[in-house]
């Protein structure tokens, strides 16, 4: 069994045109974490989501909230893979935003 551990997140490029993001992380499906006032340049630790365990894989989705149906920005499959264990970057860019994820597996 492998842990995931969120480290931050970096907006390089917002995807609403007026206002600041409101962005949502999803782990395995279920919602991890959220958070508003996201602009260019901003970051934000995400050392204080509790870190999940998992087998096999486990689903990293982003998202973009909105009135009605929320803007998905991306997913990243991180798997078990003994490879795959230490610190990594997964970059959402899609419907004009620009965002990276640091994480760690253990």
């Amino acid at each position: 069994m492998s842990k995931l551990q969120l480290k931050s997140i970096t907006c390089f490029k917002k995807q609403d045109l007026i206002g600041k993001d409101e962005l949502i992380i999803k782990l395995g499906g279920s919602l991890a974490w959220s958070a508003t006032g996201f602009g260019k340049d901003t970051t934000r630790s995400l050392e204080t989501v509790e870190p999940r365990q998992f087998t096999n894989q486990i689903k990293l989705e982003l998202f973009e909230k909105d009135p009605g149906r929320d803007d998905f920005l991306g997913e990243k499959i991180i798997d078990d893979k003994s490879e795959h264990f230490g610190t990594h970057n997964a970059r959402f860019v899609d419907r004009g935003a620009d965002y990276e994820i640091t994480y760690e597996v253990k």
